[in-house]
């Protein structure tokens, strides 16, 4: 999927998705809950979450004591994000990795980005990857779509990400391996139905 028409899509289904917000915030407090602990970020860590969507793992990130910043590309879910973050003390601007993400180099502890991955191409996804290791400290999550392998017990997705034009199919056949070729280390943990934790590390380190 091209990168304007994937920020297409999500201005249209801007709407919709903002309907999920509680549902996503109860997800993303149950997969900290369970897996945080192995992640070592302590309070006050500084976090970047890329393609925010309406912010809910970006305010639980918060909740949890965390200094957040969240950037999402589509000015529409932007404006939903903005309404739901405004008592969180979140940061939230523009910034698009495919573009370049608009922060120098290993200003974050940790760097998330929740069911972006999937979304994009092979190339985008690379992109993705390089530039989240490259504004983070060495320390990278994708919470994402898990592979085929570990897929059981799941909602049948295919549909919805057909229509959508995701690269899911190949994603979740590849998206580790693909990984593996920009991070050090990957480690895939399945955190609930249907999602997984893509724990990665880069070369120069993990956060202090």
């Amino acid at each position: 999927m091209r990168a304007d028409r994937h920020v297409r899509l999500f201005d249209i289904v801007a709407l919709p998705y903002d309907l999920f917000f509680h549902a996503q915030r109860r997800a993303f407090r149950r997969a900290f809950a369970r897996h945080g602990a192995r992640l070592g970020i302590p309070r006050g860590a500084r976090i970047l979450d890329v393609g925010c969507g309406t912010g809910s793992l970006a305010s639980v990130l918060s909740d949890r004591g965390y200094r957040v910043h969240a950037v999402e590309p589509s000015a529409l879910m932007r404006a939903r994000a903005r309404r739901r973050l405004a008592a969180t003390g979140v940061a939230l601007s523009r910034g698009n990795a495919l573009d370049g993400l608009p922060f120098p180099d290993r200003t974050f502890d940790l760097v998330v980005a929740s069911h972006v991955a999937h979304g994009l191409p092979p190339s985008g996804r690379a992109a993705l990857y390089r530039e989240a290791l490259r504004v983070s400290k060495g320390f990278v999550l994708f919470s994402d779509f898990p592979p085929r392998s570990l897929a059981r017990g799941w909602p049948d997705v295919h549909v919805i990400e057909t229509l959508e034009g995701s690269d899911y199919r190949r994603f979740v056949r590849t998206g580790a391996r693909e990984m593996r070729r920009v991070f050090g280390s990957v480690a895939v943990v399945p955190v609930d139905v249907g999602s997984a934790w893509y724990v990665c590390r880069g070369s120069h380190g993990s956060p202090r």
